[in-house]
């Protein structure tokens, strides 16, 4: 568990410049509260998108749910909770999708490029998953987990920076 948790910690680390970015919001003819808010509205639905996916695993696995409650409530009355809390967590998923979409559909109006919402989004979704799991399902998190999700969180932001620089382009021949 220790390894998951230093792994992540470098994870945060290696990537602070955009964490950082998330803070400041600075961009040239756009308004930086504005863009704050873009940037966090995005990063609120990376969190709610992973939270649906930690609603799915509850919903669909009753392993952890009546574990939990043997560990606090009598064993005969586990199976009832158990289904009551499933039927909640099945639930969760459909409220934390759409509250996920309705977040990054509102940070596209602020962030100066999709590419800039879906970076800050996938970028969150990463760490939540990543975090939730481990310690809430005591997942251990590989290398080769943390080696993809730095790739691909690279990928979009080389594909944001491509983006953000063919704008200033336009913008220097207008």
């Amino acid at each position: 568990m220790s390894s998951a948790i230093l792994a992540a910690f470098n994870f945060v680390r290696s990537n602070l410049w955009f964490i950082n970015k998330v803070f400041t919001c600075t961009i040239r003819g756009m308004s930086g509260i504005q863009h704050g808010q873009g940037l966090l509205l995005a990063a609120g639905a990376g969190i709610m998108a992973a939270l649906g996916s930690v609603s799915a695993k509850l919903a669909t696995n009753d392993h952890f749910i009546l574990e939990s409650c043997q560990f606090t409530i009598k064993a005969d009355l586990c199976v009832q909770i158990s289904i009551m809390v499933r039927v909640v967590f099945f639930a969760m998923i459909f409220i934390c999708n759409g509250m996920m979409w309705t977040l990054f559909t509102k940070s596209l109006q602020f962030c100066s490029s999709t590419a800039e919402a879906t970076v800050a989004n996938t970028a969150n979704n990463f760490l939540v998953s990543a975090l939730v799991g481990v310690v809430l399902f005591n997942e251990s998190l590989s290398l080769r987990w943390w080696m993809g999700a730095s790739l691909i969180v690279l990928g979009l932001l080389l594909i944001h920076r491509a983006n953000r620089k063919d704008s200033q382009e336009i913008h220097k021949v207008d």
